[in-house]
């Protein structure tokens, strides 16, 4: 019988420290993850990686603000996330906040004591971070793996200072046309790990996808941002 389970993993950090952390999953059964949340003194950054498959969850280091939820609004996967049993789970964690920092991961979902098969997709997200200067704009681009497709279905970000930052994105798998007709304020696209931006029609992208990204910063001080494109892996 599947049974609700989760697994829960304590972190202490030291002011701006980045260590390894593991999380054995149980040998007697598969764990299902569903929803994820998180308690913290204060922000922090990390990656994910299965060990037992080297599979890491993300292209580079997530903030906490855009992935943990917390328990009474916790960050609903659009993929549930499957770990076999006897899985070790490494963590690679930065304090940002430059303080003491204790943190409490919980990995909500449920056991099941068949054996569940892989299938042919699989949570990741992509990550952009950028520092864009003083009333100034930054021109960059994300090349997406070569080894599978990827159907993002939730947009979510991060951003030093609201309603300063505004975004022009074009993606070659859509012709490299603009996905808005003109510079549009980061907090009309992207949402949050509470309130993401949930896609009515998702959008795939191709291996080897090209997103082209112009983002204008409208205030008179830098500004920090990470944008994450959350969705699903397809082999």
């Amino acid at each position: 019988m599947n049974s609700m389970f989760g697994y829960t993993l304590p972190i202490t950090l030291a002011a701006n420290q980045r260590n390894n952390f593991q999380l054995p999953i149980d040998a007697d059964s598969d764990f299902i993850v569903e929803k994820i949340y998180s308690v913290e003194d204060g922000s922090f950054r990390l990656m994910i990686m299965d060990t037992t498959s080297s599979y890491q969850w993300f292209s580079d280091r997530v903030r906490s603000e855009n992935f943990f939820g917390t328990a009474e609004y916790p960050n609903e996967l659009p993929t549930p996330i499957v770990l076999k049993r006897g899985t070790q789970l490494q963590f690679d964690v930065e304090d940002l906040s430059g303080a003491l920092n204790n943190i409490e991961l919980v990995f909500e979902g449920y056991r099941v004591h068949a054996d569940v098969p892989m299938g042919k997709t699989r949570y990741f997200a992509y990550i952009k971070n950028f520092v864009i200067p003083a009333n100034d704009r930054v021109i960059d681009t994300l090349i997406t793996n070569s080894d599978t497709k990827f159907v993002t279905s939730r947009l979510i970000a991060f951003r030093s200072k609201d309603y300063v930052t505004k975004l022009k994105m074009s993606m070659s798998s859509l012709s490299a046309r603009q996905m808005y007709s003109q510079f549009t304020t980061i907090e009309n696209i992207f949402g949050t790990v509470l309130r993401p931006n949930m896609l009515k029609h998702p959008i795939e992208l191709d291996k080897n996808s090209i997103v082209k990204y112009e983002v204008l910063n409208t205030d008179p001080a830098a500004q920090t941002l990470q944008l994450m494109f959350d969705g699903t892996k397809v082999w």
